[in-house]
């Protein structure tokens, strides 16, 4: 594969035996491979379209399994303002409860995988306030949420700007999830 060099607007080709400090210079560079361009492109547009799959999507309440609709209905006969987000493998429902903000997580079964529940902030461990203020001091904490995992876990999630910062029950800093 040939060297192209560029000198005073001037392109000059090489032959790849060309290797001296001349052709390795920043204004050098050797073409392209056309077959590895060809197959580039596609590979780009399948991660591209990949990464917006994986995010959760807003769906229709008729996508959504019956018993995960019947499951929740049977923790919460009282949702209001429900969405439904399919988050491979999970239905999300999010709704409000009591003016309280709520999330829950279900599998193709309807068992319950994860709950959020919106919080005051003012609420929150001293320790986690404490911290964002330290690490985060340009940043204002927006909204603040307990998650439990259905094996009884549970942490909390702080909404920054572009981000989640996530503490053990504790209050321990245990990661930056970004949005």
């Amino acid at each position: 594969m040939p060297y192209q060099c560029y000198l005073d607007s001037a392109v000059i080709r090489f032959p790849i035996e060309f290797t001296t400090r001349f052709a390795k210079s920043s204004r050098c560079f050797r073409k392209p491979d056309q077959n590895f361009m060809r197959h580039l492109t596609p590979l780009v547009l399948l991660l591209g379209t990949l990464t917006g799959t994986i995010q959760a999507q807003l769906i229709p309440a008729k996508q959504v399994p019956i018993p995960v609709q019947q499951a929740l209905r049977k923790l919460h006969p009282a949702v209001q303002h429900l969405q439904w987000e399919r988050a491979a493998p999970y239905y999300e429902a999010i709704f409000t409860l009591n003016q309280n903000h709520r999330a829950i997580k279900f599998d193709v079964k309807g068992q319950v995988a994860e709950t959020e529940v919106g919080i005051p902030i003012t609420s929150l461990p001293p320790v986690i306030s404490t911290y964002i203020k330290q690490h985060y001091p340009n940043e204002r904490m927006q909204a603040a949420e307990t998650v439990t995992k259905a094996n009884g876990s549970m942490h909390y999630e702080i909404r920054i700007t572009g981000m989640e910062v996530v503490f053990d029950k504790a209050g321990t800093y245990i990661e930056e999830e970004k949005d």
